[in-house]
C-alpha cells in the first residue's frame, strides 16, 4: 500500500518578465512536511479543448471551480 500525501491545489500563471507565457491548473502534494511536488498541470489551452479533462485530475468541486475561471476570463 503507498503513501497518501496532502494534496493541494493552485492556479500557476507562468511570466517572463512581465509577460505572461501560460497559465493552468496544478496539484501538489506536500512530501513529508518539507517539499511540495507538482503532481499534475493542465494548462488553460487543454482545459479549454476539453472542460471535463479537469475532472480527471482534480475533485468535483475543485474542478468546477476551475471551469468557473476559465469561463470568466474568455
Amino acid at each position: 500500500m503507498g503513501v497518501a500525501y496532502p494534496k493541494f491545489y493552485a492556479w500557476v500563471v507562468i511570466r517572463e518578465g512581465e509577460t505572461m507565457i501560460e497559465e493552468g491548473a496544478v496539484r501538489l502534494a506536500a512530501i513529508d512536511k518539507e517539499r511540495f511536488e507538482v503532481t499534475h498541470y493542465l494548462g488553460r489551452a487543454e482545459i479549454e479543448r476539453d472542460p471535463e479533462k479537469v475532472y480527471e485530475t482534480f475533485p468535483r468541486d475543485v474542478g468546477d471551480k476551475i471551469k468557473e475561471k476559465i469561463a470568466k476570463k474568455r
